[in-house]
């Protein structure tokens, strides 16, 4: 369950930091609307290849990184300063 929480959570800070909407991010990566939902709110962790899809959207070096909050902390407050 923290897995799931941590991954939703993370997702959902980065999609926040660039001013995206769930439907919007659902459109520029090709992950449905409905498993971002999921994955957001803890309901679902995702499959590999929707963490691949959303890691080289965010930029980031590799899927796992989706998993790091310190990392993404730093990056939402790079996107933030931008």
């Amino acid at each position: 369950m923290i897995i799931k929480l941590t991954i939703g959570s993370n997702i959902k800070k980065l999609r926040e930091a660039k001013g995206l909407s769930i439907y919007m991010l659902a459109k520029l990566t090709g992950v449905a609307q409905s498993n971002l939902w999921e994955i957001e709110n803890g309901k679902r962790i995702g499959h590999p290849k929707t963490w691949k899809k959303l890691a080289d959207f965010f930029g980031l070096e590799k899927p796992d990184d989706l998993f790091n909050p310190d990392l993404i902390d730093e990056i939402v407050k790079k996107i933030k300063e931008e």
